[in-house]
Formats: C-alpha cells, structure tokens, sequence
C-alpha cells in the first residue's frame, strides 16, 4: 500500500533511457531471431521429407581435454528431440579422466529452442552437418544392406533345412 505522506520516486533520467533502449534493442532482437527460425523452418523440412531415420552430430567447437582432462564442446546435429526430428544444438562438458557417470553434463535442444548465441554460431556449420549426414546414411545403407544379405542367407538355409528334414507347415 502507497504511503500517503511520501511521493513515489521518479526513475533517474539516465535508468528511464537505459530501459527504454533496452526495450528497444529487445524487439530488434526478437524480431531477428523470429527470422532466423523462420530460415531454419525450410531446411528442417527438406531433412523430414527425406526421412532419413537416423541421427549424426557435428562437433563445431571445442571437445579437446585440458591438462587436467576438462573439456567442453558445441555440436550441431539431426536428432530425436522430443520425440520429432530437428536440427538440433548440444552443449557437453565433462573430464575425460572421471570414471563418474554423473560427472559433466550434455544439454540439446531443437534449434529453434537453443540459446541465440549458440544458433548464431551454428548456421555456418550446417552445410558441414549435411555432409555428414551423406557420410551417415551411407555407411548405415551399407551396413544394412550386408545384413539384409547375411539375413537372407540365414532365411533361405533355414527354409532348405526345414524342407529336407520334414518340418511341417
């Protein structure tokens, strides 16, 4: 409740054009970051339509240990986050020497979803992720397909064997 006896202090002029300059470089902020989401919006299509179905992530800052095995790093990747697939952004630190699984930490969010500072920094890297991805989808097509091959193989052994031996169907 308002004192009755006292008036209520005016901010100093200084504090007053502070904030409202603030206030100002707020909605430029908004504003630009509203249209870098916008911009990623396109590109997370096109990975969805392609319905790659796996994950890769691209490594963009640090991950090299100090002398006493402290690290930390920056990745971009293609991930499930949240159950959807998205470009996403992950913050890890930890000590490479710890055998304490609770020691350091790994945050990812969906790109969209990241800190601004780490979405700056991590557009140029997205022609990197999509290289990676090709790497990715590459090797898991040949994985898979050697043991589609190998499955095959074990398929059609086990149909002769049923077939010589009187199994019935």
């Amino acid at each position: 409740m308002a004192n009755p006896g006292k008036a209520t202090p005016t901010p100093p002029q200084d504090l007053s054009q502070s904030f409202q300059r603030l206030a100002e470089s707020a909605n430029r902020l908004n504003k630009a970051s509203d249209e870098l989401s916008r911009a990623i919006g396109p590109i997370e299509a096109v990975l969805k339509k392609l319905n790659l179905g796996i994950g890769k992530w691209h490594r963009f800052y640090g991950g090299t240990p100090d002398q006493d095995g402290d690290y930390d790093q920056i990745e971009i990747g293609y991930a499930k986050i949240g159950g959807k697939w998205c470009i996403a952004l992950a913050e890890e630190s930890g000590n490479v020497q710890s055998s304490d699984p609770d020691y350091g930490s790994r945050t990812a969010w969906a790109f969209n979803d990241a800190p601004r500072q780490l979405r700056i920094r991590a557009v140029k890297e997205i022609p990197k992720l999509l290289e990676a991805l090709v790497e990715e989808a590459d090797k898991v097509t040949n994985e898979l397909e050697a043991e589609t091959k190998r499955a095959q193989e074990v398929g059609e052994t086990l149909t002769t064997l049923a077939a010589t031996s009187g199994v019935r169907r």
